[in-house]
């Protein structure tokens, strides 16, 4: 099941630009693939809007609890407010909407 991982923060608890969250960042940034594999979660991609202190990440997950378990044993939510959701795609969406009568 795919989800979409929206973390914001503010300018100060950036890690770009705050040394204390940076300290935090970097390590546990280095541990994603740990952890996701471990969660059996698979990363489809993640992208930054830097000047908007948020990131986004398409995750292909079991269901949305091991995401959130993700954020909190890579301490992203120690300086984010992360939202988790869980998607699916337009042409599923589509399908669903013809089989039932709307």
């Amino acid at each position: 099941m795919l989800h979409i991982v929206v973390a914001k923060h503010g300018p100060e608890n950036c890690p770009a630009s705050v040394d204390a969250v940076r300290d935090k960042y970097m390590p546990n940034f280095a541990r994603i693939p740990e952890v996701t594999g471990k969660l059996g979660i698979a990363m489809q991609g993640s992208w930054v809007d830097m000047p908007g202190h948020t990131a986004f990440m398409v995750l292909d997950a079991p269901n949305a609890h091991v995401v959130n378990q993700m954020m909190m044993e890579l301490h992203f939510m120690d300086w984010n407010t992360v939202d988790v959701r869980p998607v699916i795609s337009m042409d599923q969406a589509a399908a669903t909407a013809q089989q039932r009568d709307i």
